[in-house]
Formats: C-alpha cells, structure tokens, sequence
C-alpha cells in the first residue's frame, strides 16, 4: 500500500516527469498524508511480525541480519520522506527518496529470499 500511494504523491508532486507533464488532479497534501499513514502502518505490521516471529527460535537466525537491514532501510525512507515533504519537496530529496524505495524494495525481496524455505517436492 505504501508503494501505491508513495507512487500517487509522486505523480501528484512538482516532479512528476518533465514540466509540460500533466500530474495527477488530487490534492498533494491529502495523499501525502494517507502515504505517511500507509508507511507508519508498515513500520508497525513489521515490528510487530518481527517480535512475533522471534518468539521462535527456529526462525530468529533468519531474521536478525535480514530484519533489522530491512527496518534501516525502511526507517531512513520515512526520513527522507517527512523531511522532503515539510522542505518543499526539493529535487534532490525526491531522487534520494526514489533510490530508498529501490533500495526497500531489494531489501523485501533479500528478507523474503532469506526466510523463505523450499517447497515441497510432489516427485518422488
């Protein structure tokens, strides 16, 4: 949800494509602010799986590199994010914003990768 609405705000905001591009015909603000919302809920659906899931010592080594490299992450882009919005939406922080998102979204899939286990075979 974070990255749909993280992907409305920008084609909403001053830099969404070059400046003859049409934006999106929402009220930056308001979707700014249900993106924020969407992130928080994020951060805190993750922390909670997290403290959930190490209960479990079986699946704690998988999460203690993977978890807390993702939350970093995940963390500096709420930053980037609230600091850019409050400062007027400056271009460079737009950019930084954007390589986080890439940089969150290899991080999902480096967690995921990591405690995921094999399926299953069907052959015998």
């Amino acid at each position: 949800m974070a990255v749909v609405t993280g992907t409305v705000v920008t084609g909403a905001g001053p830099h969404a494509g070059d400046e003859n591009a049409v934006r999106l015909n929402v009220d930056i603000s308001t979707v700014a602010r249900i993106h924020g919302a969407s992130v928080i809920a994020t951060l805190i659906a993750a922390v909670v799986l997290a403290i959930r899931l190490r209960a479990s010592a079986q699946d704690q080594r998988y999460l203690q590199a993977g978890f807390t490299k993702w939350l970093t992450v995940a963390m500096m882009q709420a930053v980037i994010g609230y600091v850019q919005y409050f400062t007027g939406v400056p271009e460079l922080l737009v950019l930084a914003h954007v390589a986080g998102a890439s940089l969150l979204y290899v991080a999902t899939t480096q967690l995921l990768l990591d405690t995921s286990r094999p399926a299953v075979s069907l052959v015998r």
